[in-house]
């Protein structure tokens, strides 16, 4: 895991059972229900998650208010 920006953390992922997990968590966690954090996967295996106003840009970016 690494800080790539103030608010974002960037996981690299290994085992397929976590690239699993966290596939799983992309629906639950960047659904209309949560504004943030906003978890994005690309490419394949490798994970940002953003939070703040970091993850308000980021979901604005991809379509979802």
């Amino acid at each position: 895991m690494r800080v790539v920006e103030e608010e974002c953390l960037e996981l690299d992922v290994a085992s397929a059972r976590e690239i699993k997990v966290l596939r799983r968590w992309l629906g639950w966690v960047n659904g209309p229900a949560y504004s943030q954090p906003y978890l994005v996967e690309g490419p394949p295996g490798r994970f940002r998650l953003y939070v703040g106003e970091a993850a308000e840009r980021v979901r604005t970016r991809h379509g979802i208010l």
